[in-house]
């Protein structure tokens, strides 16, 4: 039997018809662009992680009562003037679960490096106190006056002596030197300085520069702590030798609200920031209105909690 003959015109059909369907076909293929556009937000994502700012461990102070302070930094951690009990009429004194934390060494107070005690008095330091803290916190270290340290020796139970006086720094600086030691990698320098006169002068009163390494930051943190210093020739002499141009002054109230000591403070020693301590709650108002009528930029310690 003989096929039938397909005619030109029929040809020619067909491939107009085949060439359209191939057309068709090739818009209706998926477009590629997505994989595209996503690779180059994984780009602009893994290039914002890389560029993040580091971690940094800023200082925080956190005021406790009366000249108490705890300084921290990342793994550094300093307690000043915070161990006390009774303290002095008319002062702030710790908060009785504040207290019961502190001495048995719990959290926020379990990983201090340095205890500083600027002087005996009862609103600064009790021997039973700082004995109970150095026992229940193995590691940490006392730096303070040969008074100071000599009560705590005493207060230390026969058991705990051995291992806790090792970890007992008393210096006895002579009024016009600057002595300095290192704990947990934290330097600090003390001098003595000046209580005044009459039944004071026999006190032992450490003023300190903390030296703080503050992550991200390219310079030490260098905080002072002068405790009751009185403002004399005694104690400006060698605050001139390591405690100019601090970064935060911890000062009495009392200073900042004399014109001879405040004028020192400000033209000589020069702190970038100054915190006012030791302010009687009754007067906390009025001591607050003087001092920020000339220094309005001053922090006050009124109320417990970080600064």
């Amino acid at each position: 039997m003989t096929a039938p003959s397909t005619s030109p015109k029929t040809i020619i059909s067909s491939i107009i018809i085949a060439a359209l369907l191939a057309l068709t076909a090739c818009h209706d293929q998926p477009t590629t662009s997505a994989p595209q556009n996503q690779d180059q937000n994984t780009t602009q994502e893994s290039s914002t992680q890389t560029n993040e700012a580091p971690e940094v461990n800023p200082l925080t102070i956190t005021y406790l009562a009366n000249e108490g302070l705890l300084l921290q930094t990342g793994e550094q951690t300093v307690l000043i003037d915070a161990l006390f009990r009774q303290g002095v009429t008319g002062y702030a004194t710790l908060k009785p679960e504040t207290l019961k934390t502190l001495e048995a060494a719990q959290s926020p107070f379990d990983q201090i490096d340095a205890v500083l005690v600027t002087h005996k008095h009862d609103d600064h330091f009790n021997a039973d106190s700082v004995a109970t803290y150095l026992k229940n916190n193995s590691t940490a270290q006392l730096v303070t006056s040969p008074q100071v340290a000599d009560l705590v020796r005493a207060a230390l139970p026969t058991a705990d002596q051995t291992t806790a006086k090792e970890r007992i720094n008393s210096i006895e600086p002579k009024r016009d030197q600057v002595a300095t030691v290192n704990v947990a990698g934290i330097k600090i320098e003390f001098a003595r300085l000046s209580h005044g006169s009459g039944r004071f002068a026999e006190i032992w009163n450490l003023g300190y520069v903390i030296h703080f390494t503050v992550q991200g930051d390219e310079e030490t943190k260098r905080i002072l702590h002068i405790g009751d210093a009185e403002f004399n020739h005694e104690t400006t002499q060698p605050l001139e030798q390591f405690a100019l141009n601090v970064d935060i002054a911890c000062i009495p109230y009392w200073w900042l609200i004399s014109n001879s000591a405040r004028t020192y403070l400000t033209e000589t020693l020069k702190p970038k920031s100054i915190i006012a301590i030791h302010i009687p709650p009754a007067e906390l108002t009025e001591i607050t209105q003087q001092i920020h009528q000339h220094l309005p930029d001053v922090i006050i310690c009124g109320k417990p909690g970080k600064l």
